[in-house]
């Protein structure tokens, strides 16, 4: 909505999106490990029904309680990670390269 109104009023917008800018490079590199580690943590729950069906009867309700046990512990430790995170863009952002 607040597009269309933008550009009656003349507002001309050129998205520009390069992936050799340095930046983005930088960007993918920081958080790389963060949707690596993120993707292999919720991805587990199915690895965990297709090998935990090869096992002996309750063997998945054992690895389901295993799995909810690491999430809390990733709850806990994620917020941490994630306001270094956000300090360290602010310093980008600002100018000032983390030291």
């Amino acid at each position: 909505m607040q597009f269309f109104g933008a550009r009656k009023a003349g507002l001309n917008y050129l998205p520009i999106f390069d992936l050799r800018h340095p930046d983005l490079k930088k960007y993918v590199l920081l958080t790389l490990p963060l949707m690596i580690g993120l993707t292999m943590t919720f991805s587990t729950e199915f690895f965990f029904r297709l090998f935990g069906s090869y096992l002996a009867e309750g063997s998945i309700a054992v690895l389901n309680f295993g799995l909810r046990i690491m999430l809390i512990l990733v709850g806990a430790v994620w917020p941490g990670g994630g306001c270094r995170i956000i300090s360290l863009y602010g310093q980008i952002g600002g100018g000032k390269e983390n030291g």
